[in-house]
């Protein structure tokens, strides 16, 4: 599990605006005002969160043939679980148990066909009943291997990133 790293830098808001956090995300160019504002914003006050892995494609699982794939994840903003790792790896357990079996629930259903088909594309809540009632997002990314610790995803199948309004940007694999 992330027990410690240099994300931990990152836990406090509003974080300075350094250069470092372009090693996270580049800032656009200048002449982009809104994009440039919007960057400032997120980049210093977007919550550090942990991202379980629902799925992968295996090249993530092994550094020597890691390779640009797609993957599942989940990660939730809400302060008791957003860096609960054990919590959202239990979370996309039952996430990925529904690959296999019907639920008779719709919404669980739904996000189990969506699993088995290599081809979705998708960002949505997470069932509450899979949830306890917490807001938990899943959606489908590509993940670059050299972004990764060790270019593969860990053992434990957390990944730390900021949570972003519209989007999960994942740390580098300098910050762990």
């Amino acid at each position: 599990m992330l027990t410690t790293g240099t994300w931990e830098n990152l836990i406090a808001t509003p974080r300075p605006l350094t250069d470092e956090l372009t090693k996270i995300k580049s800032k656009p160019f200048g002449f982009l005002r809104k994009a440039v504002k919007k960057w400032e914003h997120e980049m210093a006050n977007a919550p550090l969160v942990f991202a379980a892995v629902v799925q992968a494609n295996s090249a993530l699982f092994d550094p020597k043939e890691s390779t640009w794939a797609p993957a599942v994840l989940l990660y939730t903003t809400d302060p008791a679980h957003s860096r609960d790792g054990e919590w959202l790896r239990a979370v996309a357990d039952r996430c990925a148990a529904l690959r296999d079996r019907r639920t008779g629930d719709r919404r669980e259903d739904g996000l189990g066909y969506l699993l088995n088909d290599e081809e979705s594309n998708f960002d949505l809540e997470v069932p509450p009943t899979l949830t306890g009632g917490v807001t938990v997002r899943v959606f489908t990314t590509f993940v670059d291997p050299d972004d990764l610790p060790n270019r593969a995803i860990p053992p434990h199948r957390i990944l730390a990133g900021l949570a972003w309004e519209k989007e999960l940007v994942l740390l580098p694999k300098t910050y762990y």
